[in-house]
């Protein structure tokens, strides 16, 4: 991937966009060790994001990013494109775009997905709209400011992406024996076949800015649901599947909880079997939980004659601490 021969003078000076350094979470945006030759380096991804499943975006499933370029503290649109992933697994804009001489740029960017609609810059914020009821994904957006090309940098840009939404899971309560093993508050053999959380939106705006997103929430769904005995499964096995302090959404994140960051949750439902061919469900209030963005809760489960309790809330960031770059050219 080395230069393209420019045909019109006007531009012949002018230093080609190529890089722009992907970091999904990490603590700080992270440069790789470079060629000589700065316009050869390549970083390939694994895979696209599935929009139509429930799977948290990191720098090995990202897939197309809507990108809008402007002056430097300005709303001056110099370009938006998007920088979409080939056959190859790299990422190319639809046309070359170059470095405008002497002049500064912001980047502003967001991981494309269905549910993301009406991408904008205003004031220096990244806005857009989300709609669950499309489909449910996460959503990663990401601001780099005030970037010139100069001869250290060769045209590298640091885009550190974060997390609009917050995860939800649930995972099963354990205690610790004697020998420092994991045992388990819930029996084996009792299966998991739905999840479910209670009046949570399924539309919303949002402004990101300087890192921080804030929502407004739309359309309150009334159960937003996880159900494992999709496909013909009977559900999600407790030693079987899942063990001692795993998370009953599946490992993989494949049944996480997406929500809209400013509300506060208040009931889960959980439905499970044991002994009998229909599931027992059992609505829990929880402590009144605020979701904030970038933020993973964690609600530990047990069962005990057919019973279901909350042994404890975990509230973590959600963070992948992966760093990679990618090419756009």
């Amino acid at each position: 991937y080395g230069c393209r021969d420019l045909t019109v003078p006007a531009v012949a000076n002018m230093k080609k966009i190529v890089y722009i350094s992907l970091s999904l979470l990490a603590a700080a945006a992270c440069r790789s060790q470079m060629d000589e030759e700065p316009f050869l380096h390549a970083i390939t991804f694994v895979s696209s994001v599935d929009a139509t499943k429930v799977v948290p975006v990191t720098t090995s499933n990202i897939g197309d990013l809507d990108v809008m370029v402007m002056r430097a503290g300005t709303d001056n649109l110099y370009f938006a494109d998007v920088a979409a992933r080939g056959e190859s697994g790299l990422f190319d804009f639809s046309a070359p775009r170059y470095w405008l001489p002497g002049a500064a740029l912001d980047f502003y960017s967001v991981a494309q997905s269905a549910s993301v609609s009406n991408f904008s810059v205003s004031n220096g914020a990244v806005e857009f709209d989300y709609d669950a009821t499309v489909a449910e994904s996460d959503v990663v957006t990401a601001v780099t400011r005030d970037c010139r090309y100069t001869k250290d940098n060769r045209g590298v840009v640091p885009m550190r992406f974060r997390h609009a939404l917050a995860r939800v899971e649930f995972a099963v309560a354990y205690e610790t024996d004697a020998d420092g093993n994991k045992v388990s508050k819930i029996s084996d053999g009792i299966y998991f076949t739905e999840l479910a959380l209670n009046g949570m939106a399924t539309t919303g705006h949002c402004s990101v800015l300087d890192g921080a997103a804030s929502w407004t929430c739309g359309q309150i769904r009334d159960w937003t649901v996880r159900d494992f005995t999709s496909e013909g499964a009977e559900g999600l096995y407790v030693g079987r599947d899942i063990f001692a302090g795993d998370c009953i959404n599946t490992q993989d994140r494949s049944k996480s909880f997406f929500v809209i960051p400013g509300q506060t949750l208040r009931k889960v439902r959980i439905s499970f079997v044991e002994g009998r061919p229909q599931p027992y469900e059992q609505e829990i209030n929880v402590p009144q939980t605020l979701i904030e963005p970038g933020m993973c809760y964690v609600f530990d489960l047990a069962i005990k004659s057919n019973f279901v309790s909350l042994t404890g809330t975990r509230i973590t960031p959600w963070m992948s601490g992966d760093s990679q770059e990618i090419t756009m050219q």
